[in-house]
């Protein structure tokens, strides 16, 4: 399990394709959501530390980059932030070649890292914003590779956040 935190969400541009899912609440006035603060991240035991960490100042950074300012206490934050973190068994289509020029579709189960990340309005008590991010996980890659690969993923992930208002 520990080896599969280590490849969480990776894979290059060639590789497997990152599913991004996000929904919100309509009726929030994104412009006044200016601080939050950080809940942390739950994650599925045997993930390494390390990743789990990568993962949180990723976040943490990309919500900054967003101009959303990071503040240590909740009285203090319009929105509290916090993210889950698991790998689930996901069927993927997989070609083979058979005979000669023939090729035949097949299911594989493949090992897929699935991060959630919830975005709660501190004053009304509620979700207002959540997003999810899952892809098929990469054997071993090496610390760079999962730094940039976490990077890619949380940057995609809140590519379209906030929400464009109506």
């Amino acid at each position: 399990m520990a080896a599969l935190a280590t490849a969480l969400l990776a894979g290059g541009c060639s590789g497997p394709k990152t599913e991004i899912r996000d929904n919100y609440d309509p009726d929030t006035d994104w412009s006044r959501v200016k601080t939050f603060v950080w809940f942390g991240i739950q994650a599925q035991r045997g993930y390494s530390e390390f990743n789990v960490k990568r993962l949180a100042n990723a976040i943490r950074d990309e919500l900054q980059r967003k101009g959303l300012e990071i503040v240590g206490d909740r009285a203090l934050a319009d929105v509290g932030v916090a993210a889950y973190l698991g790998v689930l068994p996901k069927a993927v289509d997989t070609w083979k070649r058979t005979d000669g020029f023939l090729w035949t579709k097949d299911k594989e189960l493949v090992s897929a890292g699935t991060l959630v990340v919830e975005i709660v309005d501190l004053d009304k008590g509620g979700v207002i914003w959540v997003g999810s991010a899952e892809r098929q996980l990469q054997d071993d890659p090496t610390p760079d590779q999962t730094q940039k690969n976490i990077k890619d993923v949380v940057r995609q992930l809140f590519a379209d956040f906030p929400p464009k208002e109506s």
